[in-house]
């Protein structure tokens, strides 16, 4: 359990670290378009802008739970685009809103933006949040997916008991069981196959009692 737990939290610390990375790449491109040199920094210190990171996890949350196999290519990418435009609008305007409450500080202002909200978020980079969403959808997920389903696997391989040891009823170099059926000669005893066990004993005559006649034949 403890494993799991584990495992977990390093995925969802990768993904956090993944997208704060691609949120600065993201926005200081962005930024040198604009002729600007100068490069954008988040709240933490480094090449991460920690809102991204928070985005890529919300998506991983949210399109690893959802099925959407009934509806056309079009609409479930439709759908996927519209489900990041929101959610990652939403998640830009509640963490700037929190930062500015909590610390104070602003690291975004959208003001001179046309479309914006508050300054906090805008049309333009709700839309590159749907795109955004789209393209982990696409790529990433089915990798996270693929990869999830491998150490589920791995670990379901790691739970099963160890062969039984040699000469103990199984396994490589156990000995091989010989019973008496009715007419009297040994046999080899084939547990799970009933074909077999039919043709050993073809009248249906019970091993035991098969065994005890061909005892009394052998000793009157």
């Amino acid at each position: 359990m403890k494993k799991i737990a584990l495992d977990k939290f390093i995925i969802l610390f990768g993904l956090f670290i993944i997208g704060s990375i691609i949120g600065f790449a993201h926005e200081n491109i962005f930024t040198m378009l604009k002729g600007q040199i100068i490069l954008r920094q988040g709240l933490i210190y480094g090449p991460f802008i920690p809102v991204y990171g928070v985005g890529l996890l919300l998506f991983y949350s949210v399109y690893s739970h959802i099925n959407l196999d009934k509806y056309s290519k079009a609409a479930e990418l439709t759908i996927i685009f519209v489900i990041g435009f929101i959610m990652g609008g939403f998640t830009e305007y509640i963490c700037s809103y929190l930062q500015e409450v909590i610390m104070g500080t602003k690291s975004w202002d959208y003001s001179n933006v046309r479309f914006n909200l508050h300054g906090r978020t805008s049309l333009f980079h709700a839309t590159s949040w749907g795109v955004m969403s789209v393209l982990f959808y696409e790529l990433v997920l089915p990798v996270l997916k693929k990869t999830k389903k491998r150490r589920i696997r791995l670990q379901g391989a790691d739970r099963r008991p160890p062969p039984a040891a040699a000469g103990r009823g199984g396994g490589k170099g156990a000995p091989r069981h010989f019973h008496v059926y009715h007419r009297g000669r040994p046999s080899p005893r084939y547990r799970g196959d009933p074909k077999r066990r039919r043709r050993l004993h073809p009248r249906g005559t019970p091993l035991r009692a098969g065994a005890d006649a061909a005892s009394e034949r052998l000793l009157g």
